[in-house]
C-alpha cells in the first residue's frame, strides 16, 4: 500500500535544483551582491574615465567650432525685415501650388516643351514674382530657433519646389524667346539657394545644392540657344559668386557636428534623445527607464566619444579638396567597416558614414558644376568684348574671373576647347558615385 501510494506521489521537477538553492542560498546571494558590487564599480570606473576623455575631446572641438551648443548655429545678428531676402524665399514658396509630381514630369521631359509647363508657370506667377522681388534683398537669415530643436524651421519640400518652379519658369521663358526673363527666373532660383547658405542643417544644404543646380542647367541652355545682355550676364556671374560660399558641406557638417552632440547629451540626461528613444521609447515620459540610462551611461558616452571623435576627424578631412587626399601622406576620407554586435560604439559608425561620404561628394560636384558655369558666364562676357571666344581660360582672369577655377576632383581647370563658333567644357569627376559630371557644348 505504501508502496503504491510512494508511485503515485507526483514528482517535483527539477527537485534537486530546489533543494540545492535551499541549501546555498546565503552562499549565492553573497556571490550575487559581489557580483552586483563589481558591475557598479566597472561602470563607476568606465563612466569616469569616459566622462574625462569625453571633456578633454568636447574642448579640444570648441577651440576649433566654438561651443558645442546648437544656439550657436544662429546668426550672431538679426536682419531686418524689409533686408530679410530668406523672409520673401519662405513666402514665394508657401505661395506654390504646385506638386512636386508634376514639376518631376516636367523636369524629366528634358528640353521639350510642354503645355503641362506653362500651366505649372501659370499657376505659380505670383510665387515667381515674390521669388524675383526677393533676390534684390541683401541678407538672409531663416530665423530657425536651433537652440530649441529646430523650432520654425520651413516647410522643406515648399522650398524644394519653388526652386524647380523658377527653373521650369525659366525654360518657358527660354522656349519663347525671352532671353533676358529667362535669366531673371534663373537668378531668383540663385538667390534662393544662396539664402540657406548659412543655414547648418545637412538637409538644409542639400536642398541648397539641388535649387542651384536646377538653375545652373538652365543657364547652360540660356548660353547655348539665347543672347542674354551684358548686364544680365554680369548679373549672372554675380549671382554665381554668391553662391561659392559658404561651403555647404561643411556649415552642414559643423551643423550635425553640434546637432548630434545636444542629443547624446540629452540622452544621458535621460530627456530623449538617438540612442535612448531607440532603446527605450520616448525617455522624457517614462521615469521608469531612469535605471536604464543610469545603467549604460557609460555606453552612452562612450558612443558620444566616438561620434565627436570621428565627425572631428571628418570635418577635417571634408575641408580638403578630393584631389588632395589621393598623394601619399594627404588626408584620406576615412572608409566605415563593419561593425559586430558587441561594438555599441562603432555601431553608429556604420550607419552614419558612408551618407556623409557621399553628402561630401555631392558638394564637391556642385563646386565643380558651379565652377563650370563660371567659366561658362566668364567665356560668354569675353566674347561679347572681343568679338570671339579666347584660346585658353587664362585669357579669363582677372577681369571675368579673379581666377580660373580649379575641379576638385581632378585640381585641374575645367576642360576647354573651342569649337567652331562655339566652345566645349567639360568638367570630370572622379569620385566614389561619379565618373563625369557634366559637358557643357555652347555651339554660338
Amino acid at each position: 500500500m505504501d508502496e503504491s501510494n510512494s508511485a503515485r506521489r507526483p514528482r517535483v521537477p527539477f527537485a534537486w535544483l530546489l533543494d540545492w538553492w535551499l541549501r546555498n542560498w546565503r552562499r549565492i546571494a553573497l556571490v550575487l551582491v559581489a557580483l552586483l558590487g563589481a558591475v557598479l564599480i566597472v561602470r563607476a570606473v568606465a563612466n569616469l574615465w569616459l566622462g574625462q576623455r569625453l571633456h578633454r575631446e568636447t574642448a579640444r572641438l570648441e577651440k576649433i567650432y566654438g561651443r558645442l551648443d546648437p544656439a550657436t548655429l544662429a546668426p550672431s545678428a538679426r536682419v531686418l525685415p524689409s533686408e530679410n531676402r530668406a523672409r520673401m524665399m519662405r513666402a514665394a514658396a508657401n505661395l506654390t501650388t504646385v506638386n512636386g509630381q508634376a514639376v518631376l514630369q516636367s523636369f524629366l521631359r528634358g528640353h521639350e516643351a510642354s503645355p503641362d509647363d506653362q500651366k505649372i508657370v501659370e499657376d505659380n506667377r505670383l510665387a515667381v514674382q515674390v521669388a524675383e522681388q526677393a533676390r534684390r534683398r541683401p541678407k538672409s537669415n531663416w530665423d530657425i530657433d536651433y537652440g530649441n530643436n529646430d523650432a520654425n524651421i520651413p516647410r522643406l519640400l515648399d522650398i524644394r519646389t519653388l526652386g524647380e518652379v523658377l527653373a521650369v519658369t525659366c525654360r518657358v521663358d527660354l522656349d519663347a524667346g525671352r532671353a533676358n526673363e529667362a535669366a531673371e527666373a534663373a537668378l531668383a532660383g540663385l538667390a534662393e539657394a544662396s539664402s540657406l547658405g548659412h543655414e547648418p542643417v545637412l538637409v538644409l544644404q542639400l536642398i541648397r545644392i539641388a535649387v542651384a543646380e536646377a538653375q545652373l542647367d538652365c543657364i547652360r541652355d540660356l548660353l547655348q540657344r539665347g543672347d542674354p545682355s551684358a548686364a544680365v550676364l554680369a548679373e549672372l556671374a554675380d549671382a554665381l559668386a554668391e553662391n561659392r560660399s559658404p561651403d555647404p558641406m561643411h556649415i552642414a557638417f559643423v551643423g550635425e557636428l553640434k546637432h548630434v552632440d545636444r542629443f547624446f547629451l540629452m540622452t544621458e540626461r535621460g530627456q530623449g534623445g538617438v540612442y535612448a528613444v531607440g532603446l527605450t521609447g520616448n525617455i522624457g515620459h517614462r521615469p521608469a527607464a531612469w535605471p536604464i540610462i543610469w545603467l549604460a551611461r557609460p555606453l552612452i558616452r562612450a558612443g558620444h566619444l566616438r561620434f565627436l571623435e570621428e565627425m572631428g576627424r571628418l570635418i577635417e578631412v571634408q575641408t580638403t579638396a578630393p584631389f588632395a587626399r589621393r598623394p601619399s601622406g594627404a588626408k584620406a576620407w576615412p572608409r566605415a567597416t563593419r561593425a559586430r554586435w558587441w561594438e555599441v560604439a562603432r555601431q553608429f559608425d556604420a550607419l552614419f558614414l558612408p551618407g556623409l561620404e557621399r553628402a561630401d561628394e555631392a558638394g564637391y560636384e556642385y563646386q565643380s558644376i558651379l565652377n563650370a558655369a563660371d567659366v561658362a558666364v566668364a567665356l560668354r562676357r569675353f566674347r561679347l568684348d572681343h568679338g570671339a571666344y579666347p584660346d585658353a581660360l587664362a585669357a579669363l582672369a582677372p577681369r571675368y574671373l579673379a581666377k580660373v577655377p580649379v575641379d576638385p576632383f581632378t585640381g585641374k581647370p575645367p576642360e576647354y576647347k573651342r569649337d567652331g563658333a562655339g566652345f566645349d567644357l567639360r568638367a570630370r569627376g572622379a569620385g566614389r558615385y561619379t565618373n563625369q559630371l557634366l559637358e557643357w557644348k555652347i555651339a554660338r
